[in-house]
């Protein structure tokens, strides 16, 4: 299955059935919000605009669970490194870096 979407419209989707959904930990946003993803089926770029939105929820509703910690751990390192260069799409990226970097930086205290 090939998934369509840019980070801002996942992000705007994903909130939406999460607020209908009313998850009470990290573990449950996983669930719902995730639930029935083939990993297998996805690009690295789509699996990384899942997981940093997963991660961006988490975050807000202070709920970070630490197998998401540990995503976004390894997905700044890999970012920084250049494994996701001309992956994203050029509409979405810089929002994506700005994220990732804001997000890396509340969790892991770094300026």
């Amino acid at each position: 299955m090939k998934y369509d979407f840019t980070y801002m419209d996942f992000i705007e989707s994903m909130f939406r059935q999460l607020g209908y959904s009313n998850p009470k930990d990290g573990f449950e946003v996983q669930q719902i919000a995730l639930y029935d993803t083939d990993e297998d089926s996805l690009t690295e770029r789509e699996r990384f605009i899942m997981i940093l939105t997963t991660i961006k929820y988490e975050l807000e509703h202070d709920m970070l669970t630490p197998e998401l910690k540990d995503e976004l751990d390894l997905y700044y390192e890999e970012v920084h490194e250049g494994k996701f260069d001309g992956k994203l799409d050029e509409d979405e990226e810089e929002k994506v870096l700005s994220d990732l970097d804001e997000f890396y930086n509340k969790v892991f205290g770094k300026q």
